[in-house]
């Protein structure tokens, strides 16, 4: 079992010297090619969560709709919005994406819903949210600009953003009826 287990590590360890290392949490993207390296917040020194952006201005990106038509997140501005972070191979996104459809089709008119897709290309994502009943749009991080500026490093995540683009409330993991209230609450809407 001990002979074992010190395989596991030697194997791991091998795997992050091959993978170049550990990430040291700094945005360090120069356009030369290299992997993007996201900008993380340490919890307790043992693992890289989401940033939290709560009380600051939503980043001013490049994404692209899923018809191709080049968008920025200042465009979103003027209405408050819930960003969603999701892609169709994340098990919590699938099984909160109705949650955030039915939203939509109840507060549409004083909150719009749009998903962050940093995976999926834009039929998947089509027939995903097809199957789940969304109809808000999904606008797509091709070059992971988005999750870098944001610090996002899992998902699902909502963000809740005030019409002046301020991230009012945010929440990582997949929500709950009563979280999605907090969310609208936190943006003005009574559920």
């Amino acid at each position: 079992m001990r002979g074992r287990r010190i395989t596991l590590i030697a194997a791991l360890a091998l795997a992050l010297a091959a993978c170049g290392g550990a990430r040291d949490g700094t945005d360090a993207d120069q356009g030369d090619g290299a992997v993007p390296e996201y900008r993380l917040q340490r919890g307790d020194g043992r693992i890289a969560t989401n940033v939290d952006l709560r009380g600051g201005e939503l980043p001013d990106v490049g994404l692209v709709t899923s018809t191709g038509v080049a968008v920025r997140t200042s465009d979103l501005r003027g209405r408050p919005v819930l960003l969603n972070v999701w892609y169709s191979t994340c098990q919590p996104c699938r099984r909160e994406l109705p949650l955030l459809a039915d939203a939509h089709r109840a507060h549409g008119a004083a909150v719009d819903v749009v998903g962050i897709n940093p995976y999926d290309d834009a039929a998947t994502a089509a027939r995903f949210a097809d199957e789940y009943g969304v109809g808000y749009d999904t606008w797509f991080d091709r070059d992971g600009q988005f999750l870098r500026a944001t610090g996002i490093a899992t998902a699902p995540v909502t963000l809740a953003v005030d019409a002046r683009g301020t991230v009012v409330d945010q929440a990582a993991g997949e929500l709950d009826a009563e979280r999605l209230a907090r969310l609208l609450a936190a943006l003005g809407v009574v559920p």
